[in-house]
């Protein structure tokens, strides 16, 4: 059930918001949005892209640090290794 929410949010990330800018006449052209991921290890900014907007980044996802890492290592970070994902964590809630 959960990879479902990761590939859902994956795609709005990665795809989905270029395409609501893109649709918006009034955005400038030939600039790329992107969304600023809290919390992320690596930014989704480079040097044309404008920030639109800041969001949380749902555990497990490609953009959390955790994603990929094996039972031991997700030990190792005090996290819980059966802990699926799928959710956000804002102001620490």
């Amino acid at each position: 059930m959960v990879k479902q929410h990761l590939d859902s949010f994956s795609y709005f990330v990665n795809t989905g918001v270029k395409k609501i800018v893109r649709a918006n006449d009034r955005i400038v052209s030939g600039i790329d949005p992107s969304i600023f991921l809290s919390h992320a290890e690596k930014t989704i900014m480079e040097k044309n892209d404008i920030i639109i907007g800041r969001m949380p980044v749902m555990l497990q996802s490609c953009f959390c640090v955790l994603h990929g890492k094996d039972l031991t290592e997700l030990s190792r970070l005090g996290e819980c290794p059966l802990d699926p994902g799928g959710y956000f964590i804002v102001k620490g809630t």
